[in-house]
């Protein structure tokens, strides 16, 4: 193992100090100077990047990352891909600033670690900002105390090699991996999988295809008549069968289809060259629900007029009776049109209320706002007894890690079960 760190008050042990790997999967430990125990760093920040991501183009937003508690006192790590690697150790604390910041450091934590579809994380960390402790977003320099990168070398050998197997291949790329997003990690995970592929999964899988062609012939009626129910209603649909096929599909993702009915935009739009008309949009001079409360009105009107005309012992009532119809009717289609035009959520009262409200929301932030003591003692004193750089041993046994801050027995746990597993499960590499 060849490695080399740079460091600022922190120090990070890997495979019990020992130069010589004996497996992907490796120990560490992490010690702090005096400097950064008395700012009482809480998590560690790690950043692996392997050679083929070192050398990509968005290698800032690119690797493995994952957030460590430091009360724990150690920890495992398991590399995914052989050759060269570094990673960086940055403590974090929580600021201090205000009562509410322990909730804005865990909302920033799963910021840090939030992924995009090209499984590439969101926020970027340059590793010249790393390097110098110097990071360009607010967040992640309030909450960043230390730094120690440290790079390795891990060879190929201790990665689980696929086998060429037809029937093995075809397992893992048709069967045991069907419904999971990624690849197995290790062999562990792998045969996991693989027990549940042939036990239950066979029965999961029959009932769920013929609940799917259920809800592809419900869904085979629903569109085209949603969508003459959208045109009814003055919006322009999609094309009346468009995405059937996708429903009786063999594999087919419900995200596929479309089901926002209404073509191009959400308002009714008479042509497809609306957009392309200047400013205005074409709208569609009536809809099928308007022609019907038109319809409607115009009907009970006459009704009332007919029935008025040829009553001859109580023409003021049914006209008082018919007019009362006609007032419920005007009264729900004004309702009808206020809910469907969002009136009401442009009204000088309703942004006036939700202001209001606002401004009441941010007094009370502002209220809150407000010094807070220091984490009780006792992790400051745990800190310096297990983590202190002037205690860190040269050779660390994997048989003598510390005990953590809290929750003595599931670290002990933990460690057994990282202990086993590095003997028992290889890493598959990823490319």
């Amino acid at each position: 193992m060849k490695e080399t760190s740079v460091g600022n008050g922190l120090k990070v042990v890997l495979n019990g100090g020992s130069s010589i790997m004996e497996s992907a999967t490796i120990p560490f430990r992490w010690f702090f100077s005096d400097e950064i125990i008395e700012k009482q760093p809480t998590d560690l920040l790690i950043i692996d990047q392997g050679k083929s991501v070192i050398g990509t183009f968005n290698v800032d937003s690119c690797g493995e990352r994952t957030i460590v508690p430091v009360s724990r006192g150690s920890d495992f790590m398991q590399f995914t891909s052989p050759g060269h690697h570094r990673i960086a150790f940055i403590a974090l604390k929580k600021s201090g600033r205000s009562h509410g910041d322990e909730n804005n450091f865990v909302k920033w934590k799963e910021a840090i670690l939030g992924r995009s579809r090209m499984d590439s994380y969101r926020e970027s960390i340059t590793w010249n900002e790393i390097e110098n402790l110097n990071f360009l977003m607010d967040d992640i320099r309030l909450y960043a105390v230390a730094v120690e990168i440290v790079e390795i070398d891990v060879p190929s050998e201790f990665f689980a090699a696929r086998s060429n197997n037809p029937v093995a291949r075809f397992v893992w790329d048709y069967w045991a991996n069907r419904w999971c997003e990624a690849p197995p990690r290790d062999q562990c995970a792998y045969r996991k999988r693989l027990f549940w592929a042939f036990t239950l999964q066979p029965f999961v899988f029959v009932i769920g295809h013929i609940l799917k062609y259920i809800a592809a012939l419900v869904c085979s009626i629903y569109l085209p008549v949603a969508k003459v129910v959208v045109f009814f209603v003055g919006f322009r649909p999609e094309p009346l069968f468009a995405d059937i096929g996708k429903l009786w599909a063999w594999k087919w993702d419900p995200e596929e289809v479309d089901w926002d009915l209404r073509r191009y935009s959400k308002y009714a739009l008479w042509s497809e060259d609306a957009f392309w008309q200047g400013d205005k949009y074409k709208y569609m001079p009536i809809t099928g629900f308007e022609i019907s409360m038109i319809t409607l009105l115009a009907g009970a009107w006459y009704g009332s007029y007919r029935l008025t005309f040829f009553t001859h012992d109580g023409s003021l009532s049914a006209q008082i009776f018919f007019s009362s119809v006609l007032a419920i009717i005007l009264l729900l289609l004004t309702g009808l049109f206020f809910a469907k035009s969002g009136i009401v959520s442009r009204t000088k009262l309703w942004q006036k209320v939700k202001r209001k409200s606002l401004e009441q929301k941010n007094g009370q932030n502002g209220q809150v706002e407000t010094k807070v003591e220091q984490p009780p003692s006792l992790y400051f004193e745990w800190l310096r007894k297990v983590s202190s750089i002037s205690k860190a041993p040269q050779r660390i046994d994997i048989e003598d890690l510390p005990d953590a801050y809290k929750g003595k027995s599931l670290q002990r746990a933990r460690i057994k079960f990282w202990a086993v597993k590095r003997k028992v499960c290889k890493p598959f590499a990823r490319s």
